[in-house]
C-alpha cells in the first residue's frame, strides 16, 4: 500500500512540476491586426490567432468584436469585448 501511494504521488508531482497548461494570451483589446472590430461576427467555422470559432447553428452574430468603454472597480477600463450572441 505504501508502495502504491509513493508511485502516485511521484507522478502527481512530476505531473504538476513539468506539465504546463496553457500559456497563449488573447489581448482582444489591443492587438488590432488579429482582431479588428467587427460588428458582423463570424457565421462559419473560423480560427483566429490559434483560437477557434465555432458558431452553432442558430447564432447569428457569435464573435463580434465591438467597442465598449466600461469602467470598473480599481479604475480598470474596457475598451473592447469579444460577443458571444
Amino acid at each position: 500500500m505504501k508502495r502504491k501511494l509513493l508511485y502516485l504521488t511521484t507522478v502527481l508531482l512530476f505531473s504538476v512540476g513539468f506539465i504546463n497548461a496553457q500559456t497563449k494570451v488573447w489581448d482582444f483589446g489591443n492587438d488590432r491586426t488579429n482582431w479588428p472590430l467587427d460588428a458582423t461576427g463570424v457565421s462559419a467555422n473560423k480560427v483566429v490567432d490559434l483560437l477557434g470559432l465555432f458558431p452553432g447553428a442558430s447564432s447569428g452574430n457569435f464573435g463580434k468584436l465591438i467597442q465598449v468603454h466600461l469602467v470598473l472597480f480599481l479604475e480598470m477600463h474596457i475598451l473592447r469585448e469579444l460577443g458571444f450572441n
